[in-house]
């Protein structure tokens, strides 16, 4: 990309999606900070759909439910998806409640009773 002198917005679109596959989430969340603004101005380097989702997935897993409901809500005019639909009703519900259980403190640790389970 460089010998090529590829346009940043480019390098942030491989970053993006670098990061949210090897979950590498502050890769993808420094990309998608300079994506979304772009994407709210119909500028697309990655797919609206996918950065919407990529970055409140990662900034869920990142334990900021804030963001993530921020990044849903922002990118919901150039978003494709069906206000209805279950995926995107997901992502609000996880946003949701991640921001009531940060008002009460940590978030659970549900890896130990989902191990425990599968016992």
């Amino acid at each position: 990309m460089e010998a090529h002198h590829a346009p940043s917005e480019a390098r942030d679109a491989i970053r993006f999606r670098h990061g949210l596959a090897t979950w590498t989430f502050d890769e993808a969340l420094d990309a998608a900070g300079r994506l979304i603004p772009l994407a709210v101005e119909r500028v697309h380097w990655v797919s609206p759909d996918e950065l919407r989702a990529g970055a409140a997935v990662a900034h869920l897993l990142r334990h900021d439910a804030a963001s993530a409901r921020a990044v849903l809500d922002r990118l919901a005019k150039v978003s494709t998806i069906a206000p209805g639909d279950l995926r995107l009703r997901l992502l609000y519900a996880y946003a949701d409640r991640g921001t009531r259980v940060a008002g009460r403190g940590a978030p659970p640790d549900t890896t130990s009773r989902a191990r425990t389970a599968a016992r």
